[in-house]
């Protein structure tokens, strides 16, 4: 079964001829029609797709036309849809206040949440449900909605994490700070196994995507310096029990990438490195 990763250059993009942008779209939409610096990508299908950086822009065509939603003053740095129509988008974790912004029309509107400290991560899950990491610095802690954001109750990890998914109620996946360790639970958080570990000289996490309960993507972090960062992707499809290195790259900056990736294919150069997987077969690196 062939297995695909993309590294796309967003940041690139540009509204060209034939690109409507709306001189008012739900929230401080902005009629200047200028080239947009983006640093993020969430597709909750084929067609409808999300990109954001200095505003957020929405797809229903699959990328051939796109429309300006949002044009805040505060960049974006995440997005996360659950569906067509529910969806969350955040600032980085150093904005001062930090932003956290829900929309329940594919992104017509958006609406201010309160968050008492900054999103690092955030898995929107169908129409209500979302999982997200808070805190300062680059690990946090892993809390829970059920109320579409309305309210967020903690969950328990052995460590402080940076990202984390979960298929269903059960069944979830972390990656702690410490390490770069994989974690995996199968009952709701109370307990958690490792199941991938990059050694002790790794303290930086990365970013965890799961499409099924046998079925995740591992995008671990090396260093960053230089406008370079380390990193290398990682696949399973055994719930954790057999990993395969996808993509990799050892920097000048940054230093090596993670575990032992001798053979494997080089990855792009760039520091904000984000994975979206879509599915079992299929990843993106942006």
């Amino acid at each position: 079964m062939r297995r695909t990763v993309s590294l796309l250059l967003i940041a690139a993009l540009t509204l060209g001829a034939g690109t409507a942008v709306p001189t008012s779209i739900g929230h401080a939409a902005s009629s200047s029609a200028r080239t947009p610096t983006l640093t993020v990508v969430d597709f909750v299908d084929a067609q409808h797709g999300w990109v954001g950086g200095n505003g957020i822009y929405a797809t229903t065509d699959g990328g051939s036309h796109w429309k300006r939603q949002y044009a805040g003053s505060t960049a974006i740095a995440g997005i996360a849809f659950g569906d067509r129509t529910h969806g969350w988008a955040w600032s980085d974790t150093y904005a001062k206040p930090p932003l956290l912004l829900h929309t329940t029309d594919g992104g017509a509107h958006w609406a201010p949440q309160r968050s008492t400290q900054p999103v690092s991560s955030l898995q929107a899950v169908g129409a209500q449900g979302g999982y997200a990491v808070l805190g300062m610095g680059p690990g946090g802690a892993l809390v829970r909605t059920t109320d579409g954001g309305a309210h967020w109750h903690a969950m328990g990890t052995p460590k402080p994490v940076t990202s984390a998914c979960f298929i269903n109620a059960a069944n979830g996946w972390a990656i702690e700070l410490q390490g770069d360790t994989v974690i995996r639970t199968t009952n709701g958080g109370r307990t958690w196994t490792q199941r991938l570990n990059a050694g002790s000289n790794f303290q930086y996490g990365g970013q965890i995507a799961c499409i099924g309960t046998l079925n995740a993507w591992a995008l671990l972090y090396g260093g960053v310096g230089m406008n370079q960062r380390s990193y290398a992707l990682f696949h399973t499809t055994d719930a954790g029990a057999h990993w395969r290195a996808v993509v990799a790259l050892s920097s000048a900056g940054g230093g090596p990438a993670p575990i032992a990736t001798t053979g494997v294919p080089q990855g792009a150069d760039g520091e904000g490195i984000q994975l979206d997987a879509v599915s079992a077969d299929t990843a993106f690196l942006v």
